[in-house]
């Protein structure tokens, strides 16, 4: 017997920050004529991240989102793959699961072991 062994995305969610940010207003700040951006980038408009909003707070709302888009528990999940080139703190490193913790503390609790633990005694 051959063990087939498949993954399929079930659910889709997203989320961005709140504060939308028109080219106008860094066209005004830099002293660019109107359209100088738009022309050059084809952007319009791009969402600037309030100083509390977190990446691992994000990701908790895309993956709630997601969940609800699958019609599934978080018990039903076996692997959260989230790649990013702006976590929440730079250094130290975050533990490879701090993010998705954050963002699903249930199915972390339910089905990762937990970190090891430095020793006290030598």
């Amino acid at each position: 017997m051959r063990l087939v062994r498949s993954s399929r995305i079930v659910g889709f969610g997203h989320a961005v920050p709140e504060r939308r940010v028109a080219n106008g207003e860094i066209e005004t700040t830099l002293g660019l004529e109107p359209g100088w951006i738009e022309r050059r980038t084809g952007i319009r408009e791009r969402r600037w991240a309030a100083p509390e909003d977190t990446l691992s707070g994000l990701a908790a709302k895309a993956g709630a989102m997601a969940l609800e888009d699958a019609r599934t528990p978080p018990g039903n999940i076996a692997l959260v793959l989230l790649a990013t080139s702006t976590p929440d703190h730079l250094l130290p490193l975050q533990h490879p699961c701090s993010l998705i913790a954050s963002a699903f503390p249930t199915l972390v609790r339910s089905t990762l072991p937990a970190p090891a633990r430095a020793s006290s005694t030598p």
